[in-house]
């Protein structure tokens, strides 16, 4: 499984996940707030055509918006007195959410490697960074017998270069041309708010320290309602929140 925008570097990773297993389920999550889906089916269509193999990749959208509220939300108060400014880290909170339901979707079909395109020059954003959220969700994937990786993450500066040279992107510059097709949140400007403010606050350093403690109490979340819905199933707090 890849967790799929559509764009360079989900779009590498689905390449570089192509290369290794015979099928990749490439996942769209949808809220409200995000637009684009079009362009997610269009990159997959390419995708195929790439390969040759219109069976190598299935595309499939899934909603999160439950899922999203439930951990945005969860224990909200105490987690403000607690960590203050960092509740307002929406797309980190976002991204814990589209893993969540990726976590649920692997246990529901049986798969056993995910992928997305997470990279190190975009360590500011949560779901980018080692410390704050990518060991922990290695962690969390691992409990549950998946392995999760991140394929290209010394590579983002050059994800654009790369699928130039492969042939798959007609020119070396994509990002922030008509040609970046991919998923678009509306809400990401409240997240560069955020930073704004919790960067002039803290040093980098600081920043991640305070965010990794935040972050490892919403994944003890995910973890312990999730093991509770395998043990549980239909009787269970998760189970309500799961759409298709």
């Amino acid at each position: 499984m890849v967790l799929y925008s559509g764009g360079s570097d989900s779009t590498l990773t689905a390449i570089r996940m192509g290369l290794r297993f015979e099928r990749v389920l490439l996942v769209t999550f949808a809220r409200r707030g995000l637009w684009g889906r079009e362009h997610a089916t269009i990159q997959a269509a390419r995708l195929r055509r790439f390969f040759g193999d219109p069976g190598k990749f299935t595309l499939r959208f899934v909603g999160t918006d439950r899922l999203f509220r439930r951990v945005m939300y969860e224990n909200y108060l105490r987690h403000l007195r607690r960590h203050g400014l960092l509740v307002a880290s929406m797309c980190g909170l976002c991204k814990v959410s589209f893993h969540w339901r990726a976590l649920i979707l692997c246990l529901q079909t049986g798969i056993r490697h995910v992928a997305d395109g997470a990279v190190r020059v975009a360590n500011v954003y949560p779901e980018q960074n080692e410390k704050i959220l990518l060991e922990p969700l290695r962690d969390l994937y691992r409990a549950f017998g998946i392995e999760y990786e991140n394929p290209i993450y010394e590579e983002g500066e050059r994800t654009e270069s790369v699928l130039h040279e492969m042939r798959f992107h007609p020119t070396p510059v994509v990002k922030g041309t008509k040609r970046d097709l991919q998923m678009v949140c509306e809400q990401q400007v409240l997240y560069a708010m955020f930073l704004r403010v919790a960067l002039r606050r803290w040093p980098f350093q600081e920043f991640e320290r305070r965010m990794a403690a935040f972050y490892r109490e919403k994944i003890a979340m995910v973890e312990a309602w999730t093991r509770e819905w395998v043990e549980r199933r239909g009787d269970s707090r998760l189970a309500t929140l799961i759409e298709d």
